[in-house]
């Protein structure tokens, strides 16, 4: 019984969930777009490192 592929689905869910929390921040905040697409990053480059 392998434990894996149970955290990389619970860590593909926090990562849609941040992506849609960043979506909205981009659309109501162009202000402070750059701010939410360094977010954005951050998130997916800690996301790979957990998966690969």
């Amino acid at each position: 019984m392998s434990i894996t592929p149970n955290v990389i689905l619970i860590d593909h869910y926090r990562l849609q969930n941040a992506i849609a929390r960043i979506s909205y921040c981009i659309l109501l905040k162009p202000n402070k777009q750059k701010l939410c697409s360094a977010k954005l990053l951050f998130v997916i480059t800690v996301n790979r490192s957990l998966i690969t």
